[in-house]
């Protein structure tokens, strides 16, 4: 055993001695990696020795993993970014025109009002008095772009898909 020993730490000596001098050097010119035969020796650096039943042989810590690539990862608008800076005036006259033909009056006795539909809770919610279908044009359009900033356009679902407005 202790034979095994000796000859295992010299062979290792000489190995790391002509790894670290053939696949370290900088200036090795190319007729000295020529003539060496650990030319192809991995420059990984060896742990040590492993005694596994037979000759003892050395074993190389692993290659250091290649960097991730970078992940590309879409942003999905906030709530704000689809708010009244994102929605145009004419996204708006496109759902008015949808909701209730462009009617600021409507009042169909279905329970919503105006020319967006609004439900008279919601219409309180935005802290509005009275009927959304009384309400000036400009109210009801700031009451829109309110609503919409707030809760986005799923407040008017059908027309929003129709009109592709997410």
């Amino acid at each position: 055993m202790r034979k095994q020993h000796r000859i295992a730490a010299s062979l290792a000596a000489v190995l790391l001695s002509s790894a670290a001098v053939t696949t370290t050097d900088a200036t090795a010119t190319a007729e000295s990696q020529t003539a060496s035969p650990l030319v192809d020796v991995p420059t990984y650096p060896l742990r040590g020795f492993r005694f596994g039943g037979g000759e003892p042989y050395l074993t190389a810590a692993a290659a250091p993993a290649p960097p991730a690539p970078a992940r590309v990862v879409p942003q999905r608008a906030s709530r704000q970014g689809r708010s009244v800076g994102a929605a145009s005036g004419d996204a708006f006259a496109r759902l008015r025109q949808c909701e209730s033909g462009g009617n600021y009056a409507a009042n169909t006795g279905n329970g919503y009002y105006g020319a967006y539909q609004f439900s008279l809770s919601t219409w309180r919610s935005l802290g509005y008095a009275g009927y959304p279908h009384t309400a000036s044009p400009a109210t009801q359009d700031e009451a829109a772009r309110r609503l919409q900033a707030r809760s986005g356009w799923g407040q008017w679902p059908s027309c929003a898909r129709r009109l592709g407005l997410r």
